[in-house]
């Protein structure tokens, strides 16, 4: 099925390091009074293509450079340092392996990671991350590529496959001492983390297609990006407004405004988190920041029903959630654009693959409708006729935080549309807002807008990439 994109970007969308530190890779730019470098030729090099580990032909990435946030400790007040810690971290799937590599969140230089793959770079002893690694389970399995592969050989750390320059052993006569570069998978769908660790080398090495190859826009996104303390972004099919809404939809996408029927039953399940549960169903859809949505989900009996609404793909915090005894319906304003995913479950039985809850079986059927208020198509929402990626950046300055937004085009950008999109969303609490000073530019086929705001004046909600 082919996906239409409007404003792709995911909060749960993966994230993924890039900027670095000077020692480990080329170039130089000041963050926060911090030397932090940003080599966008080497994540480049880094991107696999889509479709290599799966079914698809974009897909999201995001960065945080933990040397840039650290360096920020003191311009920041402790709340918006907190929140911009918080943004910057490894996401919730990646944690476990950047533990398992013994390597501390502000040792890292610069973090990239997309779908099963993250890249780290830094300076690590290597003889230190394979002793830790034993604490882990995990154990030296031989070599590819010119890396030394480690991973579990029991159940104690399935499923995690680490890659560290060098091969051999920790104390193997030729490996280096000193690293700049960790990579790390994980298993998905029917590929063992193993087979995505090779991968993710051939990537490295140049041995395979990269995102470049296949997706050209992606150059242009990472090019205008550049030097960032966090960022995010994706490609994309070539927005047409005419088409209404869409994104990237990882689960069964609703139709806007038209009613679906469904039935709540032990073999109707959702994944959430790795685990499976019963009595769940899962939609998707995509909207723009700011629209009003409203979900309703009716039984014909009185028993509970419940609702909860998720930013992205993925489930963090719910942006929304609701339980009630036949019929749930509620009213909320999205907080960005891009794909959002809901479930439908039955509080009364939901129950996981090792839960004691919901032993009845009683099904449930309903009805389920998602209605979005406001326009979508026109510069006046964000929308604009031929774009292919997007992205978000923040940086920081000595005196202010500059966030940017990129946006890439099958050809010349139509900057009348951008400076619309600018002035009919700067009203308080809109958009663009919070920032002392927007600017717009055009070049070939990239557009981008900027805003700023005085280091003193940054809240914790400015440092939310959208």
């Amino acid at each position: 099925m082919e996906r239409r994109h409007l404003l792709a970007l995911s909060a749960g969308a993966v994230t993924t390091g890039l900027a670095g530190c000077a020692d480990s890779i080329p170039g130089s730019g000041s963050v926060g009074g911090g030397d932090v470098s940003f080599d966008t030729e080497r994540v480049l090099n880094l991107m696999h293509a889509p479709g290599t580990f799966e079914d698809r032909d974009h897909y999201a990435f995001s960065a945080s450079s933990p040397v840039a946030v650290d360096s920020l400790r003191k311009a920041l007040d402790e709340e918006v340092l907190a929140r911009l810690v918080s943004v910057a971290r490894f996401g919730q799937s990646e944690s476990g392996l950047i533990r398992a590599a013994g390597v501390d969140f502000w040792d890292v230089g610069a973090r990239y990671s997309a779908g099963p793959v993250t890249a780290i770079t830094g300076g690590f002893s290597r003889e230190d991350i394979f002793r830790r690694l034993q604490y882990e389970g995990l154990q030296y399995q031989g070599d590819y590529g010119g890396y030394a592969l480690i991973e579990s050989d029991s159940d104690t750390a399935s499923g995690v496959t680490l890659a560290v320059e060098g091969e051999g052993r920790s104390d193997a006569e030729e490996a280096p001492a000193d690293i700049s570069l960790v990579l790390l998978a994980a298993e998905t769908g029917g590929s063992s983390s193993n087979a995505v660790m090779r991968g993710a080398i051939d990537t490295a090495e140049g041995e395979t297609d990269r995102y470049r190859d296949v997706v050209e826009p992606v150059v242009s996104l990472m090019e205008g990006l550049g030097d960032s303390a966090l960022l995010n972004g994706e490609t994309f099919d070539a927005v047409s407004p005419e088409d209404g809404p869409s994104g990237s939809l990882e689960y069964d996408p609703i139709t806007v405004g038209q009613p679906v029927s469904g039935t709540l039953t032990a073999d109707s399940t959702s994944t959430i988190d790795g685990q499976e549960y019963a009595f769940i169903d899962r939609y998707a859809f995509a909207g723009a920041a700011e629209a009003e949505v409203t979900i309703t989900a009716e039984s014909d009996d009185t028993g509970r029903l419940g609702v909860n609404l998720y930013s992205g793909n993925e489930v963090s915090a719910p942006v929304e959630s609701r339980r009630d005894s036949g019929k749930v319906e509620f009213s909320t304003r999205l907080p960005e654009d891009g794909p959002y995913n809901f479930i439908v479950y039955d509080p009364d039985q939901v129950n996981g693959t090792s839960g004691t809850s919901g032993t009845s079986g009683t099904e449930r059927e309903y009805t389920v409708e998602v209605s979005l208020g406001g326009g979508f198509g026109g510069p006046e929402n964000g929308v604009f006729e031929g774009e292919v990626a997007r992205g978000s950046a923040i940086r920081f300055g000595e005196e202010s935080m500059i966030h940017r937004r990129v946006l890439v085009f099958e050809d010349q950008p139509s900057m009348s549309d951008i400076e619309t999109w600018v002035s009919e969303n700067s009203g308080e609490g809109e958009l663009f807002g919070r920032y002392e000073s927007v600017t717009q530019e055009g070049d070939e086929d990239t557009a981008i807008v900027e805003g700023s705001i005085p280091l003193g004046d940054v809240e914790s909600e400015d440092v939310t990439l959208r």
